[in-house]
């Protein structure tokens, strides 16, 4: 017996009751081509990344099953493709060991893997922040020359300021004062 995935969107548009007797049909026509279903998974209605024939949104429905190897694969692939209720389908042939999951499984252990690689980003963030530096300890020695010529420091500063201050304000006033210019 050879393993296969039917996956299929359906167009919403068509109603619940449309919906679920189209999945119906699809169960007897793998049960027809004396398929055996092992796993059924209902995805519901959900987004598309793009627009497929018109339709923004679709109706997700995934069916497993067991079949011989001489299945008639080409001409069920053939009435999916040309029944106007489904947008699209996959049909593939899957490895003996493969084991179905439920969506629902795979979004929660997707998810927790997100937020396992967000902790570790975070983790990582924060071992590379540098350690803070410790403050500074001023030197004794230098203080005691501080105290010693504190009015000739003051003093000193306070002259090359107030030249720097005149020459500014003089520069200032002659870009304003310069014709050439308009404010």
């Amino acid at each position: 017996m050879q393993k296969y995935e039917l996956m299929v969107i359906v167009d919403p548009d068509i109603g619940t009751d449309s919906i679920n007797k189209k999945i119906a049909e699809l169960k007897k026509m793998i049960e027809s081509l004396k398929g055996k279903i092992t796993f059924e998974d209902d995805w519901g209605l959900h987004e598309m990344a793009y627009t497929i024939k018109k339709h923004d949104s679709g109706y997700y429905y995934v069916l497993n099953f067991e079949a011989e190897k001489n299945i008639d694969l080409p001409e069920m692939d053939k009435s999916l493709r040309l029944d106007n209720e489904i947008i699209r389908h996959m049909l593939l042939k899957l490895p003996a060991v493969a084991e179905p999951k439920k969506y629902a499984e795979i979004m929660a252990a997707w998810e927790e893997e997100q937020k396992e690689r967000e902790a570790a980003k975070e983790e990582k963030k924060q071992s590379k922040k540098p350690a803070a530096k410790p403050a500074k300890k001023a030197a004794p020695a230098k203080e005691k020359q501080d105290e010693a010529k504190p009015a000739e420091k003051n003093e000193a500063k306070t002259e090359p300021d107030e030249k720097k201050a005149e020459e500014v304000e003089a520069k200032l006033k002659n870009i304003i004062d310069n014709p050439d210019l308009n404010f």
